[in-house]
């Protein structure tokens, strides 16, 4: 089993996450500056709306409105984030209610509830899913309750924290949005670089990731790309796997039409 698969098997079984909710009636909220933590980052918007298109596919499955994505509460979900990297609890880390992250955020609202996890993992696809087999972070991101979230998440010692953010009855909600994510490439075929395409590229990239792993180094990839790399399914990413690549490269240049997995049986 290569050491990469190991340690994401292992850390994704003990994710640790935790769900909370909240109802204000009057919809008022205290109010610490969160502007200090202004989200610069390009990755990580991408990721947070990757999540927020997860979430909503999710929701329309059982028949729930989408969540609109709202600047603020992204700053105060990665605000959060980052909390949680020095201190994973649903408390701040200078022991004041998790309420006060709202301070300076102009925001009000009926209703909020947090859901946060760590894992090893840049995933969001991961990230969903670990919260979706657990009922109360399940229920938070499935309620009609909620109409905005933010998402936030950072990285520390390997490890990736992660928020999810939702407030009911938002206002204001200058600059919503509903995320539109491009779909991702499922790596199948023998297209482990996700180019759309199965071809000596492919081999390429494969022997970049056993380079890699040769030297202890743990590649930074989504899990499915890297499952996907295995292509004998030997539990091994080796130079035998980008020869594998190669063969049905040649094969599907002659005319071949069989997907790889019936080519492997050949």
């Amino acid at each position: 089993m290569k050491p990469f698969k190991f340690l994401s098997a292992i850390l994704s079984a003990v994710l640790t996450v935790c769900p909370i909710c909240t109802n204000f009636p009057d919809g008022k909220i205290s109010s610490v500056q969160i502007n200090s933590l202004a989200m610069d980052s390009g990755e990580i918007k991408n990721i947070a709306d990757s999540v927020v298109t997860i979430v909503n596919k999710e929701r329309e499955s059982v028949g729930v409105p989408p969540l609109k994505a709202l600047p603020t509460l992204y700053l105060v979900a990665q605000a959060r984030a980052v909390e949680c990297s020095n201190a994973f609890t649903h408390e701040r880390p200078d022991g004041s209610p998790l309420i006060t992250i709202f301070d300076g955020s102009g925001l009000s609202f009926t209703s909020y509830a947090e859901n946060i996890a760590y894992n090893a993992s840049n995933d969001p696809e991961n990230a969903v899913k670990q919260w979706l087999t657990s009922q109360g972070h399940r229920e938070n991101m499935l309620s009609s309750s909620y109409d905005h979230i933010g998402v936030g998440v950072c990285e520390k010692n390997g490890y990736y924290y992660w928020c999810q953010i939702f407030t009911g009855n938002t206002s204001p909600t200058d600059g919503e949005y509903i995320p539109e994510i491009e779909q991702s490439p499922d790596f199948s075929d023998g297209d482990v670089n996700g180019d759309g395409n199965t071809d000596a590229s492919d081999a390429s990239f494969i022997l970049g990731v056993y380079a890699m792993l040769s030297t202890g180094q743990s590649p930074n990839l989504p899990e499915k790309q890297f499952n996907a790399c295995d292509v004998n399914g030997d539990g091994l990413t080796d130079a035998s796997d980008a020869s594998k690549i190669l063969s049905y490269y040649a094969y599907l240049s002659t005319g071949g039409t069989y997907n790889l997995s019936l080519f492997m049986q050949l």
